[in-house]
């Protein structure tokens, strides 16, 4: 209707600059903003990170190329990186090995960690899982050192990005976050659900 009206879909992003816009032919949205690269279906109600591995840099253009399945995103200083486009959650996910970077996992079942993230700034990762959340103790097992942060949530997938943070140290249930500040170190946990 030439613009007499419009829709606000910026739900729960962080409130950054948002540089580009790039819509598949099925409709599915990526943008690119001063903390990486989102996501967005029209079966999702908000949007979801989408820059595991990306350093945390502005993002000021984003390429889809759907014959072969990827994305490519432009950034101010760190050059281009490519990934594969969005699939959807997967029933469960084991996780291990050394992660930098902002990455973001989630699952409409429940998700393994043995983790480690090394303790420095722009190191940051973020769980979600539909029923648990499991911090594998033992050699090796899930490690998050001083100077990183961590963020998990039990919840459906594709449900946004992360607003309000509970600290919390005990079992997070369905709603509530668990986050460790830059100040904190922690080894691991048996079990959190």
């Amino acid at each position: 209707n030439a613009g007499a009206n419009w829709v606000n879909y910026t739900g729960s992003l962080p409130d950054l600059p948002v540089y580009c816009v790039k819509y598949t032919s099925d409709g599915d949205a990526y943008i690119g903003t001063d903390a990486g690269v989102y996501f967005m279906d029209f079966a999702m109600n908000d949007w979801v990170f989408f820059s595991n591995g990306l350093p945390m840099i502005p993002v000021t253009e984003v390429v889809v190329n759907e014959t072969n399945g990827t994305i490519k995103a432009a950034t101010f200083g760190r050059g281009i990186w490519q990934s594969d486009l969005y699939s959807n959650c997967g029933p469960f996910m084991f996780l291990s090995g050394l992660t930098q970077g902002a990455n973001f996992y989630q699952s409409n079942g429940f998700i393994e960690t043995k983790q480690e993230v090394p303790g420095s700034y722009g190191n940051q990762l973020r769980l979600r899982s539909a029923t648990k959340i499991i911090f594998k103790a033992g050699s090796p097992g899930f490690s998050i050192k001083a100077g990183a942060s961590m963020h998990a949530v039990i919840g459906n997938c594709g449900q946004g990005v992360f607003g309000k943070e509970v600290n919390s140290n005990t079992a997070i249930s369905k709603g509530e976050y668990l986050k460790l500040n830059t100040t904190q170190s922690f080894i691991h946990a048996d079990a959190v659900k």
